[in-house]
């Protein structure tokens, strides 16, 4: 069952206040104002979450292996004789 709207209701007891057309009016305008303060204000239309990713195979959950270790002190050009560097 999903929900097909939502009715939101502000009740306040008003029996005394329907003798008076007047009264009735004054009551209703303060209470559109305190409805909407205390409710209007603070709704927000409903936003669905993401949808998730479904997986079809399992993830590989074993530990990464570390790189090789280099030994940066070598000098990783190759030794070039002196009297043959400038041919």
């Amino acid at each position: 069952m999903t929900v097909q709207s939502l009715d939101v209701v502000f009740v306040r007891d008003l029996a005394a206040k329907f003798a008076s057309k007047r009264k009735f009016v004054e009551e209703l305008e303060d209470l559109v104002p305190a409805f909407y303060e205390h409710v209007g204000e603070k709704l927000q239309a409903w936003v669905p979450p993401p949808p998730k990713i479904e997986r079809t195979d399992p993830i590989d959950e074993s530990p990464i292996a570390d790189p090789p270790e280099c030994d940066l002190s070598e000098d990783v050009h190759p030794k070039v004789p002196p009297d043959e560097e400038h041919r």
